[in-house]
């Protein structure tokens, strides 16, 4: 029998959101829970005693990751960061979330691309770190909580780029419920049912949940262009001229 998943609340992410700030803010504090000089069992005492305010479940996730994640205190907190947003990720999943927080996930990207004085400040490392997560809850105040913790998590992230985090975040997500992820492309932005009825479609295609990631492009003029991984159904209007344009060439 399959061991059910244990239930997430908006409460073990704000509380796991904190143990990440406290290591990143306290860098030594880090180093001394990846010192391998003293044991496990001493290490997770520390964890207790400098965060006993904190919820019990964040600060188990911190003393398994004493265990997966000794080399260093930039490892334990990237482990701590990968935690983070499983759990934002289960716990949009159990509430039922998952569409509305890779739709508002996805549409941080784009707002990015369309306001580049906001990337620059959120990716500008030499900035105030508390200025910068001021800015981060200000422009996601408005999303639902888990993609607002989602988002924090990849701005507050080293290593490549906002855009491809923000990715990576979103594919890991829907991978984690055993789903797919599919980038469709079109004219105009599908409706409610729309979306539905493809996500259906895609979904029987596959034989597992997709989760749709949706680019609007004018330029394809019409239908539809499905990527899900290594397969692609083209169905534009534009691919449907230049194959007839080739067709009477």
């Amino acid at each position: 029998m399959a061991t059910a998943r244990p239930t997430r609340n908006g409460q073990d992410v704000d509380d796991l959101g904190a143990v990440v700030r406290v290591l990143e803010d306290n860098p030594s504090f880090a180093r001394t829970l990846t010192d391998s000089a003293t044991p496990v069992a001493g290490r997770a005492q520390l964890v207790d005693q400098a965060l006993g305010a904190t919820g019990a479940a964040a600060r188990s996730e911190l003393k398994a990751g004493l265990e997966q994640a000794s080399a260093s205190g930039e490892t334990l907190l990237q482990w701590l960061r990968d935690r983070l947003v499983a759990t934002a990720w289960a716990w949009a999943d159990q509430a039922g979330q998952l569409p509305e927080v890779t739709d508002q996930v996805f549409g941080f990207t784009r707002t990015l691309l369309a306001n580049r004085d906001l990337r620059w400040a959120l990716v500008d490392r030499q900035a105030d770190p508390d200025q910068r997560r001021a800015l981060v809850t200000s422009v996601t105040a408005s999303l639902l909580p888990a993609s607002a913790a989602l988002i924090q998590a990849c701005v507050a992230a080293p290593g490549g780029t906002l855009d491809a985090r923000l990715r990576a975040c979103v594919e890991a997500g829907v991978a984690s419920t055993g789903g797919r992820l599919a980038t469709v492309t079109v004219a105009h932005h599908l409706d409610d049912a729309q979306r539905q009825r493809l996500s259906s479609v895609l979904t029987a295609r596959f034989g597992t949940p997709v989760v749709l990631e949706e680019i609007v492009d004018p330029a394809v003029l019409g239908g539809v262009r499905v990527e899900c991984g290594a397969d692609v159904v083209d169905a534009t209007m534009t691919s449907r001229l230049e194959a007839a344009r080739r067709a009477i060439a």
